[in-house]
């Protein structure tokens, strides 16, 4: 480690246009030192909340990085609104310190803060954080927001160990965990509830407890998955079958697809041959009947669901997602719509998981209305 003052490092803060999206503004704040050179990095977005982005939001994310569509998918959904779970269920708000304040004020979003390894632990990802939320470009009505997970860890076991400690770098400053996610947020205001949290009782969780699927994987490792784990493959393929590889792939390099209906046949199909797969959990701790509810695969749960799902199946969170397979199903509902259909698998959803529903034409009414 090489040791130096804090004094002496200057530090500068860049916000530049983008043409592509001129609501979405980089944010760069550098620090340097005048023997050193370069000491570390921050890269942020400014997104203004801006409604020509409802309806949009997650496509542009998506284009940014996959890490930004989590954000998409976990925190703010596609019309820039808090996922409503993350402020009202009893066990993914967490410690319920955020609430419909989300909806309002600008984006900030950090997605790189990065320190040279000689000069960690002196202060300098403080330093440039401080500088962010510090900035005119944070106002008092916005939210930052952020990952907190190591950069430079290569191995799953690396990213454990470090977890804890890229935490406390942003407790440091008055970042606290958005309900369950993965994602922290930091208020300027500081009467917001989150800045009355102190950091040790910030909630942790275990966010490598399923290592996430790789990208690279081999074709062979692929197709043992998919041996081990049908079902689930089938809805959700490993990347080297998925649809988003098909995008890219030349016609001769592209693998074809399940359909829903062979999806049903294999249901019924593997009911014969192996039961017991109909409700193994695959490497991510997903069951097929969590699978087919997280990707609304309306005729999956059903066929599903003829072969005796335990309530405990259904409501088990035991997964990479922290979802019961009903949350899973209620997420995918606004896609879906409030079909007769949707409804009625909804209704079957939780019957079969021991809640009093009532019968299904109330249930349908009562759940009609939240459409």
């Amino acid at each position: 480690m090489t040791t130096l003052s804090l004094g002496d490092v200057q530090v500068k803060c860049i916000i530049s246009n983008c043409t592509v999206h001129p609501f979405l503004r980089p944010v760069t704040i550098t620090a340097s030192h005048p023997r050193h050179k370069d000491l570390g990095t921050l890269e942020a977005y400014k997104i203004a909340r801006v409604s020509r982005l409802a309806g949009h939001f997650f496509n542009v994310l998506d284009e940014k990085s996959s890490e930004l569509a989590d954000f998409g998918s976990k925190v703010l959904d596609n019309n820039m609104k808090v996922f409503t779970q993350n402020v009202e269920n009893d066990y993914h708000k967490g410690l319920g310190c955020w609430g419909y304040e989300m909806n309002e004020g600008d984006i900030i979003y950090v997605h790189e803060l990065d320190v040279l390894k000689k000069f960690e632990n002196q202060g300098i990802a403080t330093l440039l954080l401080n500088t962010l939320l510090t900035s005119e470009h944070v106002k008092k009505g916005d939210i930052v927001y952020c990952w907190p997970t190591p950069t430079k860890a290569s191995t799953t076991a690396e990213r454990q160990a470090e977890v804890p400690r890229v935490n406390r770098v942003f407790r440091k400053v008055g970042f606290r965990r958005v309900g369950r996610t993965t994602y922290f947020g930091y208020s300027p205001d500081p009467a917001h509830p989150s800045r009355l949290i102190s950091s040790w009782r910030d909630l942790d969780i275990k966010p490598y407890k399923f290592p996430a699927r790789a990208t690279d994987m081999s074709e062979a490792d692929a197709r043992d998955l998919m041996q081990a784990f049908p079902i689930q493959t089938a809805m959700d393929p490993p990347f080297l079958f998925g649809w988003r590889r098909n995008a890219f792939a030349p016609p001769s390099r592209q693998h074809k697809q399940a359909t829903t209906e062979e999806i049903v046949d294999m249901v019924h199909a593997t009911h014969t041959s192996n039961p017991a797969l109909l409700h193994i959990r695959d490497d991510q701790g997903c069951t097929p009947i969590f699978v087919a509810a997280d990707s609304g695969e309306l005729p999956v749960i059903r066929a599903l669901l003829s072969y005796d799902v335990c309530p405990e199946e259904i409501l088990s969170r035991e997964n990479a997602k922290d979802r019961n397979a009903i949350e899973a199903y209620e997420q995918q509902q606004p896609l879906l719509g409030f079909s007769d259909d949707v409804l009625i698998v909804g209704y079957m959803l939780r019957q079969a998981a021991g809640e009093d529903v009532g019968t299904v034409v109330e249930y349908m009414n009562r759940e009609s209305h939240r459409g």
